[in-house]
């Protein structure tokens, strides 16, 4: 998730799609999250401030979210 500041402070558009999809695949492969972790709320919340951003880049968060 360390990335997707970057990525949207420099509105790199040939990173975010890979980055997104990179993590969504991550999470899918987790054997489970620890009680209390934050981590899918932090994504929800970053995945949420691309929703802004031109077609089709919101798209692809606007999936995954």
């Amino acid at each position: 998730l360390g990335l997707f500041p970057q990525v949207q402070e420099r509105c790199d558009y040939d990173l975010v799609t890979p980055l997104a999809l990179l993590f969504y695949s991550a999470v899918l492969c987790a054997p489970h999250f620890p009680p209390g972790s934050d981590l899918l709320l932090k994504a929800a919340s970053i995945y949420h401030s691309f929703l802004t951003w031109p077609v089709p880049y919101c798209d692809t968060f606007r999936e995954l979210l």
